[in-house]
């Protein structure tokens, strides 16, 4: 996969990167989220919940992304991306 760094586009301020790659080289480079409390130990909001990523590659920090109420349904990226790739082999046999 080639990753390339755009200075010129950002996103909430900050530079975005772009990839090019197969299906399964884009696939491996897209991160895991997980869903922990919200709060300091001992004192969490009931009714928040934090997505955090997890680390993937060189970056081995837990961000947190989200707030979200306990009714969020977390899906992963990978599962968006295995039935995207799965409805573009529909269309476009080759992919």
């Amino acid at each position: 996969m080639v990753r390339q760094h755009d200075k010129t586009v950002t996103w909430f301020g900050q530079p975005i990167t772009t990839c090019r790659g197969t299906l399964a080289e884009l696939r491996a480079g897209v991160p895991s989220f997980e869903r922990t409390p919200f709060g300091p130990e001992g004192s969490q909001n009931e009714f928040l919940h934090t997505i955090v990523r997890k680390p993937i590659g060189e970056d081995k920090r837990f961000i947190p992304v989200a707030t979200v109420s306990p009714q969020y349904d977390l899906v992963q990226h990978h599962e968006v991306f295995k039935w995207l790739a799965e409805g573009l082999k529909g269309v476009l046999p080759n992919c």
